[in-house]
């Protein structure tokens, strides 16, 4: 028999969903430290905690990451085959449309040691923890790729180190918070392969 509170857990779980549309409704100071406090509660390998976490809840330097990564992506390459998410945000920077925190009043970048085989493993289970806690507070997050496929570019890791990237890490997962008007479908569960031995 399921217990009441492992159907709580799973229910938020479930309603969890990758939200793209944000009111323009500041996060208070106490529930977005909740939020950062699942995330610094998620496991790491070996128990090494060696992420650091950056926060901005200012638009003005949300909206200078952004302008700043979209001329970087405008100038690269559109190949056949590539990552079709990657490719979307080539295409969108070169129209001057790329704007991949989608409005949300809060983006949380997790940066981590390059040298750290476990960087980004550590960093999307924080990343994960967070958007669960999110959800558990009637808010909507998205977890976002774009600031980690420029963890190399020397502009940005310039612009970041404004904010303390150090020289010796990297950005393996970014994600976004905010209140949601989006409306959801019902959840199809596409599911993963999965083979249980017994």
């Amino acid at each position: 028999m399921i217990s009441k509170k492992a159907e709580t857990v799973l229910e938020v779980i479930n309603n969890r969903r990758s939200c793209r549309v944000y009111q323009e409704k500041s996060i208070p100071e106490e529930e977005l430290n909740l939020i950062l406090k699942a995330g610094r509660m998620a496991p790491s390998g070996g128990n090494s905690k060696t992420a650091r976490v950056i926060v901005f809840q200012r638009k003005d330097m949300i909206r200078e990451l952004e302008d700043a990564a979209q001329r970087e992506f405008a100038q690269m390459p559109l190949k056949e085959g590539m990552y079709k998410s990657l490719y979307a945000a080539i295409k969108k920077a070169r129209e001057g449309k790329l704007h991949f925190t989608y409005g949300a009043p809060v983006l949380i970048m997790l940066a981590n040691k390059t040298e750290y085989a476990n960087s980004m493993a550590d960093c999307a289970v924080m990343a994960e923890n967070m958007m669960i806690a999110a959800a558990s507070l009637e808010m909507g997050s998205c977890y976002i790729n774009q600031v980690h496929w420029l963890s190399d570019n020397m502009n940005i890791r310039k612009f970041l180190g404004r904010y303390g990237l150090e020289k010796d890490e990297g950005i393996y997962a970014s994600l976004v918070l905010g209140y949601t008007d989006q409306k959801f479908s019902d959840r199809i569960d596409r599911g993963n392969i999965t083979v249980i031995y017994k």
